[in-house]
């Protein structure tokens, strides 16, 4: 029987699917033919924020977007360890269709996953986070003095840095371990 306090969160977005991936291969599909090539990280501007949310839109966007390795080398881990596994993934507003999108993907590739939407992470209970995105780490860290941390690496959160969160980058794995071991077999 699963321990119902046993509780491993995963972020969605660049955490268990390469979003930023998807955003760009995008991005190089509608982009004019004068204009260089798109990479990581996306310019901030109101232009490709406009291209952004209308590539958000598309039916099947979200649904679509392919697996991030880093984050089921974890996702796989606290299954082993035998953590119950729940999906924490953000809501966005200004695309209802990704709150549908992201539940099939979830449904199809992690069946055995709780899925939580939200427009706030920090109001779920878990052991432990994993999320690339450094503010909603801090937010879930700050309600859960107990709780730990694994950060995907990922150039935006490149310097990142919190007593409680380890930084997973595909080498380091027998930290994260570490780190899960002790959230659950802490008291």
């Amino acid at each position: 029987m699963e321990d119902a306090d046993l509780i491993g969160l995963f972020d969605m977005d660049d955490t268990l699917v390469d979003y930023t991936g998807g955003i760009t291969c995008s991005l190089n599909a509608i982009k004019g033919e004068n204009e260089p090539r798109y990479k990581s990280p996306i310019p901030r501007n109101p232009l490709n924020k406009t291209r952004v949310d209308v590539i958000r839109n598309v039916p099947g966007w979200w649904e679509n977007l392919k697996r991030l390795k880093l984050g089921f080398d974890v996702y796989e881990l606290a299954k082993e360890l035998g953590y119950q596994l729940h999906v924490a993934t953000q809501g966005p507003i200004a695309s209802s269709n990704a709150w549908t999108e992201k539940f099939n993907w979830v449904q199809r590739e992690i069946p055995e996953a709780i899925i939580t939407i939200t427009r706030k992470k920090s109001l779920i209970y878990g052991r432990f986070l994993v999320d690339d995105y450094p503010e909603f780490l801090e937010a879930w860290l700050n309600k859960r003095p107990r709780g730990i941390g694994i950060m995907p690496a990922h150039p935006h959160n490149e310097g990142f840095s919190h007593p409680r969160v380890v930084r997973y980058d595909g080498t380091n794995l027998d930290e994260v371990k570490e780190k899960l071991l002790w959230a659950k077999n802490r008291k």
